[in-house]
């Protein structure tokens, strides 16, 4: 279920307090006007109606698809969120449970579980894109964000990812063959999703380095 809830909210800018609805969890089947206000960061977005100033008011949200079998928490916290056990009813064993840490990264986990792809697969793209442009020389600062499907400019089809970085955002194709090899490199060293069930995990480029390890 979504259960939106009011709480006070304070204009950095003018002072004046005023209502804001904030999201404790969100269900996207059931709410789907809001899940696309999430996606265009609108849902956690404060317009002040004193002075008409927007501020950014990221929150502890909890994001559900059912459709997908997809749980993801965002966690507020200092430093990275934690992971472990969780308890689920009978009906969630099939479920992915997902933590993340920013507005950016939840919107991330949306993109990728909807366009179809697992997103530990494409946190080690994002690991071998570091490492070869570290290697060039060129090392990629700021975050790496899927942003969907697309082209490369030979025509190839591919996966596009955003470096938001201080030089502002920056669009990253990978071709798909490239992807498929990937896939087939990791082989067994990719976990089954059994295996991580009923856990709520932070997939990152940490997790990306601790399967780098292996190898």
């Amino acid at each position: 279920m979504s259960m939106p809830h009011e709480i006070e909210v304070t204009c950095n800018d003018c002072g004046s307090k005023q209502a804001f609805t904030a999201w404790q969890s969100l269900n996207a089947s059931l709410s789907p006007n809001a899940k696309e206000a999430l996606m265009k960061g609108e849902l956690m977005c404060f317009l002040c109606g004193q002075c008409g100033s927007f501020t950014e008011l990221v929150y502890p949200l909890l994001y559900h698809d059912m459709e997908r079998q997809l749980m993801v928490s965002l966690v507020i916290a200092n430093g990275a969120p934690e992971s472990g056990p969780l308890p689920v009813d009978d009906f969630m064993h099939d479920y992915l449970f997902r933590v993340v840490s920013t507005r950016n990264q939840l919107v991330e986990k949306i993109r990728i579980f909807e366009a179809g792809f697992d997103d530990r697969v494409l946190e080690f793209v994002k690991l071998l894109l570091r490492r070869g442009a570290a290697n060039a020389g060129r090392a990629l600062v700021g975050d790496l964000l899927f942003n969907g499907r697309g082209q490369t400019e030979s025509g190839e089809s591919g996966i596009q990812f955003l470096l938001t970085g201080p030089d502002g955002i920056r669009p990253m194709m990978t071709p798909i063959s490239q992807l498929t090899e990937i896939i087939c490199d990791l082989g067994d060293k990719l976990p089954p999703y059994e295996s991580e069930s009923g856990k709520w995990l932070v997939v990152d480029e940490n997790y990306a380095a601790n399967l780098a390890s292996k190898f």
